[in-house]
């Protein structure tokens, strides 16, 4: 059953907030990575462990990670870990109620983001919230190109390609292990993949936050983007294919979106 915000439901008095693990992956060279830990450590009004995995961090990039190393945990990874392999290493070690991911480029919208998802999912009848994520320019992200707005979920959304971003959603640990974490199977969709095996489920509950979660870096490099672009909807097709959703409708409709956010 799939649900929208409630205002009806009170909190018990005494009842803790649930504890939140950000799982980050990092690799190669990683300039922002000073800032996505600022990001992490700055939140206020909850309590959060942030879960680095090293893929093969260089000496910079691990120098920002050890000046953190009270405020984290680090799991060694590979550099030859993909995307689904780097999140199930953090995912192993994550002890939160609450599961999120942010990669290296990205960082929170505000301090307050994780106090407003632990609250969101106090009620227990909800397994996931997910929010908005803002595209901003790499040097200065208080400059916003781009609102990148998920909006109300709906299984006609769902059968059309739709899915909320990864990092602007959050989800209770134990749905992640259900689904038995991320597949290392697919290379560019295994994001997209992971949330649909949920939303797939009629028992998984999801709440909308209408609100601003993420801040994304928008850069866009012709050389590694195309391998990525002819794949992805390649990927795409096997996962709307494995849980019976939509057709070729619905990845056209997919990538004239991903084509409207790069534009």
């Amino acid at each position: 059953m799939h649900e929208t915000p409630s205002s009806s439901w009170v909190p018990q008095a005494g009842r803790k907030r649930p504890r939140l693990s950000i799982i980050t992956p990092v690799s190669g060279d990683c300039p922002t990575v000073l800032a996505n830990l600022q990001a992490v450590a700055g939140q206020t009004g909850t309590t959060v462990e942030h879960v680095v995995v090293d893929c093969g961090c260089d000496d910079s990039t691990y120098d920002w990670i050890y000046a953190f190393r009270d405020r984290i945990t680090v799991v060694p990874g590979s550099p030859q870990d993909g995307y689904g392999m780097a999140y199930n290493r953090g995912l192993a070690q994550a002890s939160g109620e609450i599961i999120g991911f942010l990669a290296g480029d990205e960082t929170y919208a505000h301090t307050r983001v994780l106090e407003s998802v632990s609250l969101a999912m106090m009620p227990p009848r909800v397994d996931a919230v997910y929010g908005d994520m803002l595209g901003v320019v790499p040097e200065d992200t208080c400059h916003v190109k781009r609102a990148l707005i998920s909006g109300p979920y709906s299984p006609s959304g769902v059968a059309w390609g739709w899915a909320p971003p990864l990092s602007a959603t959050f989800i209770r640990r134990d749905w992640c292990r259900q689904v038995l974490g991320m597949s290392t199977e697919l290379r560019v969709a295994a994001a997209y993949d992971y949330l649909v095996r949920m939303m797939a489920n009629p028992e998984f509950r999801l709440d909308y936050l209408n609100q601003p979660l993420v801040r994304k870096r928008l850069r866009f490099d012709w050389r590694g983007a195309l391998p990525r672009c002819l794949l992805q909807p390649v990927e795409e097709w096997r996962v709307l294919r494995r849980h019976g959703l939509g057709g070729v409708g619905s990845l056209a409709w997919k990538n004239l979106l991903r084509l409207n956010h790069l534009l």
